[in-house]
């Protein structure tokens, strides 16, 4: 069984190794990429870590687990660069990262120096860095699966359930070990803990060599959707912001006009929950070639920041220029809730409508004070 599992373990690295050599060669100089092959020797080192003879030493296998446990975060990032369109990362999420790798330590440098765990101390260790891998893991392949439909990007549109399934499906297997030897290790109906942890470790890097596999084939197969998914990653463009107008492709087509005469002058995006589908029913145009037509013509990546554009647009409007309620405004313009225009708004603008209707009144009071020296001034002319 240890030679067996030696191979597994050998034949899933040497698939995720060729992911990251493959990755080097044609798409290093991207962010995403750089993360990508950091993730897969975090990855190879988490399959070490199946290997007994190699972590029979308390050193090596410190550092193997320590890399291991990496790989959910890395995950997560490739995800927020690849799909989410502010390519903002929180800095909490930053600070979660930090938490559960030093909890996961910690845990691991009390467990070889022999301490007797007790709940509180397993909870605040091992428990608590599982549940915050297990967050990312989970927000990783949310990310991937939601906003498919808003994507304007056909090839990342292509890409992502790949990506779901790949990435989703390394991230069960990195916390689904712990989790299982864990389990193993405590069972009383297990007579040799160690010889059952072998038996799933060498399960599990059998599934990582398919998995790896999987991924390997379908990048050969998307290669050029993957290079331009890679490529456009590292725009990283702000919210609602368009490609300039220098570099978009060709000039205003017939549809880009209509697209236009249908957001600013009939005001479809005053609709509640508008979609694409709506739109590209309302043209009567196939959904590809109205995607293609707002990210190739317009700029646009993500259809709800081509519809925020509008929205706040006619928004920042109302609030400079009349005194209605910010919740009627933001109904009146097509968002179901307060809290979703505040974020758009405030992602926009950079700052909430309340302090952006504040600016206005800034602006006036100098005029009102000016209008009021002049009257003053035209009283005492006329006493005088």
């Amino acid at each position: 069984m240890p030679i067996l599992n030696s191979i597994a373990a050998s034949l899933a690295i040497s698939q995720i190794l060729f992911f990251a050599v493959f990755i080097t060669l044609h798409h290093r100089a991207t962010t995403v990429a750089k993360l990508l092959i950091l993730f897969s020797l975090c990855f190879s080192a988490y399959l070490l870590t199946t290997i007994p003879i190699l972590v029979s030493n308390p050193y090596v296998s410190f550092i193997l687990y320590r890399l291991a446990v990496a790989s959910p975060a890395l995950i997560w990032l490739v995800a927020v660069l690849l799909f989410a369109d502010s390519h903002r990362v929180p800095r909490r999420a930053f600070a979660l990262i930090a938490l559960y790798l030093c909890a996961n330590g910690a845990g691991a440098f009390l467990y070889y120096i022999g301490h007797d765990f007790h709940e509180v101390t397993f909870l605040l260790t091992f428990a608590l860095a599982q549940v915050i891998m297990l967050g990312f893991a989970v927000h990783a392949v949310y990310l991937g699966i939601t906003g498919k439909t808003a994507d304007l990007i056909e090839a990342r549109r292509r890409v992502r359930m790949p990506f779901v399934i790949a990435m989703g499906a390394l991230n069960v297997l990195i916390i689904g070990t712990g989790i299982v030897n864990y389990a193993l290790s405590v069972s009383p109906l297990i007579d040799n803990p160690t010889q059952a942890m072998l038996y799933s470790n060498t399960l599990l890097s059998f599934l990582a060599f398919l998995v790896c596999l999987y991924l390997n084939i379908k990048m050969f197969l998307m290669h050029s959707d993957a290079t331009i998914v890679l490529a456009k990653s590292a725009l990283a463009p702000q919210f609602a912001t368009p490609v300039p107008a220098t570099q978009r492709k060709g000039g205003e087509t017939e549809l880009i006009k209509r697209i236009k005469t249908a957001m600013e002058q009939e005001r479809l995006y005053r609709e509640m929950g508008f979609t694409l589908g709506r739109l590209s029913e309302h043209l009567s145009v196939q959904d590809h070639q109205l995607r293609r037509a707002i990210n190739d013509k317009l700029g646009f990546r993500n259809f709800n920041q081509f519809l925020n554009k509008f929205r706040i647009a006619e928004a920042s409007e109302l609030l400079a220029h009349t005194r209605e309620p910010i919740a009627t405004i933001a109904l009146n313009v097509g968002y179901a809730s307060l809290s979703s225009f505040n974020k758009a708004f405030k992602e926009q603008h950079g700052i909430p409508p309340r302090d952006y209707r504040g600016l206005d009144k800034v602006a006036e009071a100098p005029k009102q004070n000016a209008h009021a020296v002049a009257k003053k001034t035209a009283y005492a002319k006329k006493v005088s």
